[in-house]
């Protein structure tokens, strides 16, 4: 059978850690309309989506692994306010590594390894980002 979504939360705060998430049709752990939760110490692999998180604010993403994704391996959209940290991403030539479309702003994105994507930061549309100490390699 075919397994679409791996972990979806619909709520706010809560806490998404140490789960093996694989080979999910499209996205892996989705997160939506729900504010201060944190997804930490999780391995993802053969996705189109990593982690997908729409219309959230104050959330976590923290010490991640991200691999095999064919869209995004972290993705925002319309959300603020948000931390990404220490997520290790690499694959075969995906799309983008970390995403953030149309949101709040003031987003902390840090200390994050991009391997092989052909985009490895992009930022959309938002604004008051902190961008830093991240590693990119094999990007096109």
């Amino acid at each position: 059978f075919e397994c679409l979504e791996g972990i979806g939360i619909y709520h706010s705060n809560s806490y998404i850690a140490s789960n093996r998430v694989e080979n999910i049709t499209y996205t892996a752990i989705s997160v939506s309309e729900g504010d201060n939760n944190e997804i930490v110490n999780n391995h993802i692999s053969n996705a189109r989506f990593g982690i997908k998180i729409y219309g959230c604010n104050n959330n976590t993403v923290i010490n991640n692994v991200v691999d095999s994704v064919t869209d995004y391996a972290i993705y925002f959209s319309h959300s603020g306010n948000n931390t990404v940290i220490g997520n290790k991403i690499f694959g075969k030539r995906y799309e983008q590594g970390i995403r953030f479309y149309r949101g709040n702003g003031s987003n902390l994105i840090e200390r994050n390894e991009i391997v092989g994507s052909r985009y490895g930061i992009s930022l959309a549309y938002c604004s008051n980002n902190i961008v830093r100490s991240n590693s990119l390699s094999h990007t096109t």
